[in-house]
C-alpha cells in the first residue's frame, strides 16, 4: 500500500472488485486483526502487529460501517496501541466494539437502528497472545466470559434490540473443524438470546450451522459460523487464502413483534497476491 510518489499509504485497490457486496448492505461488518496504532509505533507484521492508519480509509471507503477489535492481536501495540486505534477508527469514521478506552465505553452496547429492526453487535475474545492486560484497567478488551456475555445480552433486550449479533475470536488456528469448546459456548450463548454467532481466529473457513437450544424462551434458533476464514492475508498455504463474504437478511414482523434471520447466503473470495510476478494483494469474488 505505500506510494512511492508520495510517501503515504493507500489500500483502496485491495478491496475494489469486492466494494461492490460490501457497500450494497445496510450495515458491514469485519474482524480487524490488526493494532493501527501510528508510525511512531513501528509497522510490523508477524508475532506482534501494528498497520497504517490509512488501512481504515480503504475499510470505509469500501463499505465496511463497523470492525470488531476483541481478538489476540489486540494489545500487540499495549494500552497505547489500543488507544491509538480506537481514535484512529474514529477519525475515519469506522464504528468498533471489542475494545474500549474506559467503563463506560465497554458497558456500553453497540446498537444500530437500520430501518426500523435495531441490531446489536457484541464482540470477545479468547485471549491476547499472553500480553497482560493491566489489571487495573480490564475494560480494554472483551475477553470471552459467560458472565459478561448474558449480561451484555441482557443490556441489548433491555435496549430493545431485535437482533443480536456476538462476533467471537476462538477455535484452534488452521483447523478446520470446531472444537468443543467452540460448540459448547456457541449453544451456551444461543441460549443466553444470540441469534448469530460469527467466529474468527483458525485463519481457515470452518463449517456453519443451525443450533436449536432448550431456553427460558422456549427452543431458541440460532446461526453459527465458526469461523470466517481470512479476508485479507497474506497467508498463501492452502485453505489460509480464503474466506467469504456472509450476507445476512434480517426480517421484522411487526405485528407480532418478532424478527427473523430470513436468509443467509455467502460469496466466496480469495485473496491474489501476485500478478506478473508483482505483489497485488487484492480481494476478489470467486463466484
Amino acid at each position: 500500500g505505500y506510494q512511492q510518489s508520495t510517501g503515504e499509504y493507500n489500500f483502496d485497490h485491495f478491496f475494489k472488485e469486492i466494494k461492490p457486496y460490501l457497500i450494497s448492505a445496510d450495515l458491514t461488518l469485519g474482524n480487524l486483526e490488526v493494532p493501527l496504532a501510528g508510525k511512531d509505533r513501528q509497522y510490523t507484521g508477524y508475532p506482534r502487529f501494528n498497520s497504517p492508519s490509512e488501512l481504515a480509509a480503504a475499510l470505509k471507503n469500501s463499505g465496511f460501517d463497523l470492525v470488531t477489535t476483541a481478538n489476540n492481536h489486540a494489545l500487540d501495540r499495549g494500552e497505547a496501541g489500543v488507544l491509538a486505534t480506537l481514535d484512529n477508527l474514529d477519525k475515519y469514521g469506522l464504528k468498533y466494539v471489542g475494545t474500549a478506552r474506559n467503563d463506560e465505553e465497554k458497558n456500553r452496547i453497540f446498537l444500530e437502528e437500520i430501518k426500523g429492526i435495531k441490531i446489536a453487535v457484541l464482540a470477545y475474545t479468547y485471549g491476547t497472545n499472553g500480553i497482560p492486560i493491566p489489571k487495573d484497567k480490564p475494560y480494554l478488551i472483551n475477553l470471552i466470559d459467560e458472565n459478561l456475555i448474558q449480561n451484555d445480552v441482557r443490556k441489548a433486550k433491555e435496549l430493545k434490540a431485535d437482533f443480536i449479533i456476538a462476533c467471537i475470536h476462538w477455535g484452534n488456528e488452521y483447523q478446520r473443524q470446531p472444537n468443543d469448546f467452540q460448540k459448547e459456548l456457541a449453544a451456551k450463548v444461543i441460549g443466553y438470546g444470540v441469534d448469530v454467532i460469527i467466529g474468527s481466529h483458525p485463519h481457515v473457513l470452518q463449517p456453519a450451522e443451525k443450533i436449536f437450544v432448550n431456553s427460558e424462551e422456549g427452543i431458541r434458533e440460532g446461526l453459527v459460523i465458526y469461523s470466517m476464514g481470512n479476508f485479507i492475508s497474506n497467508q498463501k498455504e492452502r485453505y489460509r487464502d480464503s474466506s467469504i463474504v456472509l450476507i445476512l437478511e434480517i426480517e421484522k414482523d411487526w405485528q407480532a413483534n418478532q424478527t427473523v434471520l430470513r436468509n443467509a447466503v455467502y460469496i466466496p473470495t480469495w485473496v491474489q497476491r501476485l500478478a506478473h510476478g508483482k505483489p497485488v494483494y487484492r480481494v476478489l469474488p470467486v463466484e
